[in-house]
C-alpha cells in the first residue's frame, strides 16, 4: 500500500503481476494509480490499466510485488472517481446465494457461529477435534476474507470453485511476503 500511495503522490504508474481472468497464469500490468480504496476488509487499487485502456478495479491481496515505473502517470483520474467507485462492484459486490461445507476445528465453533449462520454441526469423524457444518454465502468475497482470517482452524469442502479461490488467494499472500 505505502508503495501505491508513494506513486500516487508522485504521480508515477505502477507495474504489478496480477491473476489473468482465468486466474491460471500471472500478467504484468501497467497501471496509472489513481486511488487506494478499502472495504470489507480488502484493499483495491482503482485506476488506468494501460494494458486493458480502460479503467479498472484490482485487488492487492492477489497482486504480485508491486514497483513504482519510471513513467508519469498518463491518464488523470476522472472527475467523478469517487461516484465511480462508490458504483463499482467495490461498494456493491455482485450478491451471491449459496451454500458452502466446512470444516474446522471444535474449539473456534463460537467465534464462527457469531460470525456465520451454521447449520447441522456435527462432529467429523475424519478428523479428531474438528467439526463440520454448512453455511449460506451472501457475499463470496465477504466470505472468502472470513474464512482466510481463521487461517489453518478452517477449510472449505466444498464449493471446489470457492475452495480453490481461497488456495489461491493463499499461494499469493505466501508470494507477497517471501
Amino acid at each position: 500500500r505505502r508503495t501505491i500511495e508513494q506513486a500516487l503522490s508522485e504521480k508515477q504508474a505502477v507495474i504489478f503481476l496480477y491473476p489473468d481472468r482465468k486466474q491460471q497464469s500471472m500478467e504484468e500490468r501497467f497501471v496509472d494509480p489513481w486511488a487506494v480504496v478499502t472495504h470489507l476488509g480488502l484493499i483495491y487499487l482503482v485506476g488506468w490499466d494501460r494494458n486493458k485502456e480502460a479503467p479498472r478495479h484490482f485487488r492487492m491481496d492477489r497482486a504480485g510485488e508491486i514497483r513504482i515505473s519510471p513513467e508519469t502517470r498518463r491518464e488523470p483520474p476522472p472527475a467523478d472517481l469517487a461516484s465511480m467507485i462508490e458504483n463499482s462492484y467495490i461498494k456493491n459486490p455482485l450478491e451471491t446465494s449459496g451454500d458452502a461445507s466446512i470444516a474446522f476445528r471444535a474449539s473456534v465453533q463460537k467465534n464462527l457461529q457469531r460470525i456465520l449462520s451454521l447449520s447441522s454441526v456435527k462432529d467429523y469423524s475424519d478428523r479428531p477435534g474438528w467439526k463440520k457444518a454448512r453455511c449460506s454465502i451472501r457475499d463470496t468475497a465477504w466470505f472468502r476474507e472470513v474464512i482466510r482470517s481463521f487461517g489453518e482452524t478452517i477449510e472449505i469442502l466444498s464449493p471446489e470453485e470457492l475452495r480453490q479461490e481461497i488456495q489461491e488467494d493463499v499461494h499469493n499472500l505466501r508470494q507477497n511476503f517471501r
